[in-house]
């Protein structure tokens, strides 16, 4: 295993407890990486944003679904997940089928990212 001066400051997601999980770049890791060179597009930048930054249109929800949360005040994933799956059922033109969906998509993001 690969040495690091700080290894608090690893920010590959396939480095876990202190050692790295993916074959394909074992002990090669680098701290001055800022994309990873063995997986296109995975950033190994440090994420800084919270759930109150984020906005509504980094889900994979319509425009038009869009529109209508921001018009009812909910414009970040915390605002989502404020409302819970009642508070998004107010929202004109969301039924219980696509609160629930939103709302857990939005859970399954901030699992996923945060």
């Amino acid at each position: 295993m690969k040495k690091f001066d700080n290894p608090n400051k690893i920010t590959c997601p396939r480095y876990i407890d202190g050692e790295c999980i993916d074959a394909e770049c074992k002990d090669t890791y680098s701290e001055k990486w800022t994309i990873c060179p063995f997986h296109q597009g995975m950033s190994l930048e440090p994420s800084t944003s919270r759930i109150y930054d984020v906005k509504i249109d980094t889900l994979n929800v319509s425009d038009k679904m869009i529109r209508r949360l921001n018009e009812a005040n909910i414009k970040t994933l915390f605002d989502i997940m404020d409302a819970g799956v009642k508070g998004l059922v107010e929202v004109p033109y969301i039924g219980y089928i696509r609160a629930n969906n939103i709302y857990y998509t939005t859970r399954e993001y901030i699992d996923d990212n945060f």
